[in-house]
């Protein structure tokens, strides 16, 4: 049985967060959300809206598409610069790359 997408989303938001240390009411602060949102999110407990995915994946300098579980943050195809984002996740679904 496959992971859902609210599961493997905030479990990478959890690590991300953890990793640079930041509180969860911080991340919340800095994205414009309650404290409660960052942490249903990281219990899989409500998926995360797309604006608010990008704002999190930008604070916390993953890529969005690691954030979702859908590529290793290591493979530098996903690795655009912010400006870039669009184009790659749309370069990702000509490939089939993407759910």
């Amino acid at each position: 049985m496959t992971e859902g997408l609210a599961k493997v989303t905030g479990r990478n938001i959890r690590a991300a967060r953890e990793k640079l240390g930041i509180p969860q009411r911080e991340l919340a602060r800095r994205v414009g959300v309650s404290s409660a949102g960052v942490s249903n999110w990281e219990r899989g407990d409500g998926e995360i809206g797309a604006g608010n995915a990008l704002a999190v994946a930008r604070e916390l300098g993953v890529s969005l598409l690691w954030l979702l579980g859908v590529a290793d943050d290591s493979d530098e195809r996903y690795r655009a610069g912010w400006d870039d984002c669009a184009a790659a996740i749309t370069a990702a679904l000509k490939r089939g790359e993407a759910p």
